[in-house]
């Protein structure tokens, strides 16, 4: 089976604060407190679910509950 190419995007991640509107229709970004190694890892967990989840969709991983990391 072919793989589809997709056209693709960015995200990005300001750990350092938030874009937020402001009254006159712009946009301020808000400093924030620094997230803790706690937050990080839980971070890095929830985005290496979605990706492993999306990769066992489109059929190009197989789980193996075996040795699965990502339990």
């Amino acid at each position: 089976m072919p793989v589809q190419v997709r056209p693709f995007h960015f995200h990005m991640l300001f750990l350092e604060g938030a874009t937020i509107e402001n009254p006159w229709g712009g946009t301020t970004f808000t400093r924030i407190k620094a997230p803790s190694h706690s937050d990080m890892v839980e971070i890095v967990h929830t985005i290496s679910q979605r990706i492993v989840r999306y990769l066992e969709k489109v059929g190009l991983v197989e789980r193996d509950m075996e040795n699965s990391f990502l339990q």
